[in-house]
């Protein structure tokens, strides 16, 4: 962490006002040829990961209009703590979360609803569900709670 980083970081007393900066990218094809290949490598050895990288890029597939897909796996950077968030897809003034897993993550629903608040508008970010997960209905609870549009994403097993 950079001096002045860590002087503003020790100034701040509660929570950080975050200061979102885009650190990295890839374009839609890159993200998808990058997910095809994690998923390849991890299909023997952790199959639930695997489906995770597939499921993701359905999402990116069947959301290129709809979101008008700009970039993905956009890495964001606090430029006052540090603190650091991936976002699955970006859109052009929304932005998407890919969820094929059962257990919800509230800081990083939060961070997301930061980034959607400061980066693109006071709308709502989407977040993609597999409706085939047991957990799909209590994910879509917790995040609409936080303030996420939810789509339950059916057909992908």
């Amino acid at each position: 962490m950079s001096e002045l980083m860590e002087t503003v970081a020790a100034s701040i007393s509660g929570p950080c006002d975050h200061s979102w900066v885009e650190e990295s990218s890839k374009t839609p094809e890159e993200g998808k040829q990058a997910n095809k290949d994690t998923a390849a490598k991890v299909k023997i050895s952790d199959p639930p990961s695997a489906k995770g990288y597939e499921f993701e890029n359905h999402c990116i597939d069947t959301n290129m209009e709809k979101l008008k897909i700009q970039k993905v796996s956009v890495v964001y950077k606090c430029a006052l703590c540090g603190q650091t968030q991936e976002v699955d897809i970006v859109g052009e003034n929304q932005i998407a979360e890919c969820k094929n897993k059962k257990k919800a993550d509230v800081n990083q629903a939060k961070r997301l609803k930061d980034i959607q608040t400061k980066t693109k508008s006071e709308g709502q970010p989407l977040v993609k569900i597999n409706e085939n997960h047991t957990q799909s209905h209590s994910l879509s609870k917790t995040y609409s709670k936080h303030g996420f549009e939810t789509e339950m994403v059916g057909g992908f097993i």
